[in-house]
């Protein structure tokens, strides 16, 4: 039974929502059968996991002989449950809701309380800062109600322009929508190679005219963010995609700017790759702004932090990744704020190659790695930290022991892709390579292995391994 779909819908719900299903379920305007709830209440024991329900416990306990009976009982409650789930969706959509109370005055014709609705409602959706594609769609729905209004009242005067404004902003909305498709497309593939039919997307890009992007700012934003991520060696899409936001960011939803900034961010990392090394300072900036988007929220990603100090490290700037790592640990979830700020100072201390402070830090963070069983990439970073400093301190022992624990967590790992496997793979083969450089027990050539680690894709640090090599070179 734990593998039903209505077990897999309950599973969704927090607490929160159980207690309002429940209410749901005892209200007499619905019309639960006693069965029906009584299901509810032996199920809801097992919330949120249910992995010790078992059919017979619950046959027993609603005095049910037959299984039969229980697979219906569960159908009609699975039932309730999406009509459940529909309310709740309707009460997070009050415009929704507006538009479904216009539709359904004008159906009933009652005209006067019909026109008061339209007038309130336009009036709230103007004053609405917010413009994208929620406020399109919403548009559309109440010039739409309008122009069919005009029709059953004989008012075709300007009818057509009323239509023609409405099909505007469904055009409006239908873009937004497929290039948000898209640039999660672009976003989450290779960015230089992904797999899109290019015809589709000049389709799309060619279905505005210029003049629609001058009058409408997040249509333009859109359109700009796709010829960006399109036309990824063109500097000028970035750098207007800039002007363009810092104009219009007021009409973007939180979810939609921290979308676009972590997009961004993505962005100048693969030029950082590419060698350009001005994105550094700029990846810096988004990642600030996505922190600061998110300042509402109860506590920020940790990872947000821990990127934006490694890029200030990256651009050899100490003080600020101190600063960074000060000011918002805070802002980081206290079970695990401890163990942040010291892997942040660890690779502070690193960077300074101050080895031993690298250490005493990480040391911090080893004894509850069993706070990141979510996350083993945190925990292979970490362990790779300290790889690193016994490379340089050329702790032979420490050195070879950590490559063959990091390499035996990796094949264990459950969560990481092949992909992501093979690039640990290849770092921990050539670090140990030039660690035997370094320590001067090589017969084999130095200009191979830097040309092997050139070419190696996907390589999670090769910057770091060539700069070693070079100082070997030296």
């Amino acid at each position: 039974m734990k593998n039903t779909r209505l077990i897999k819908i309950l599973r969704t719900l927090d607490p929160k929502e159980l207690e309002q299903f429940e209410a749901y379920l005892k209200s007499p305007l619905y019309k639960v059968q006693a069965k029906q709830l009584k299901l509810f209440i032996c199920l809801k024991k097992y919330h949120p996991a249910y992995e010790k329900l078992e059919t017979q416990d619950i046959i027993q306990k609603l005095a049910t002989p037959q299984d039969p009976q229980l697979a219906t009982l569960r159908f009609e409650l699975k039932k309730h449950l999406n009509h459940f789930l529909i309310l709740l969706s309707l009460a997070e959509a009050p415009d929704h809701q507006n538009w479904l109370l216009t539709r359904a005055l004008r159906k009933r014709k009652l005209d006067q309380d019909f026109e008061k609705a339209i007038t309130k409602q336009q009036k709230a959706l103007n004053q609405n800062l917010c413009k994208s594609d929620d406020y399109y769609l919403n548009k559309f729905r109440l010039e739409y109600e309008v122009a069919n209004y005009q029709i059953t009242q004989n008012k075709g005067k300007n009818l057509k322009a009323n239509l023609d404004t409405a099909f505007y902003y469904f055009q409006y909305y239908t873009f937004i929508q497929k290039a948000k498709i898209l640039i999660q497309k672009f976003h989450y593939q290779n960015i230089k190679n992904p797999d899109i039919n290019f015809s589709d997307l000049d389709l799309l890009l060619n279905s505005v005219s210029q003049e629609q992007l001058e009058d409408q700012a997040i249509v333009h934003i859109y359109h700009t963010l796709l010829k960006m991520l399109y036309d990824i060696n063109d500097k000028n899409h970035f750098l207007k995609l800039e002007r363009l936001l810092s104009q219009h960011t007021h009409q973007l939803s939180k979810e939609e700017l921290i979308t676009i900034y972590r997009i961004l961010t993505n962005y100048c990392t693969n030029k950082i790759n590419d060698g350009q090394v001005e994105f550094v300072l700029k990846r810096i900036e988004f990642c600030e702004a996505v922190i600061e988007a998110t300042k509402q929220n109860q506590w920020m990603p940790y990872m947000d932090l821990k990127i934006i100090v490694t890029l200030c490290l990256r651009a050899d700037k100490f003080e600020e990744a101190i600063n960074y790592n000060e000011k918002y640990i805070t802002r980081v979830d206290p079970k695990i704020r401890h163990e942040i700020y010291h892997c942040n100072l660890a690779a502070i201390s690193l960077y300074q190659r101050n080895y031993d402070e690298t250490i005493k830090n990480l040391i911090e963070v080893r004894c509850s790695y069993h706070k990141f069983s979510q996350n083993r990439k945190f925990v292979i970073g970490n362990e790779i930290v300290l790889l690193k400093c016994y490379y340089e301190k050329e702790e032979g022992n420490n050195f070879n022991t950590f490559i063959d624990n990091i390499r035996k967590q990796i094949r264990n790992c459950k969560t990481l892709q092949s992909q992501e496997k093979q690039s640990y793979m290849s770092f921990l083969s050539f670090i140990r390579n030039l660690y035997k450089f370094k320590i001067g027990v090589s017969t084999k050539s130095l200009p191979l292995l830097i040309n092997k680690i050139q070419l190696t894709q996907p390589n999670i640090d090769q910057e770091w391994l060539l700069k070693k090599a070079k100082e070997i070179k030296k």
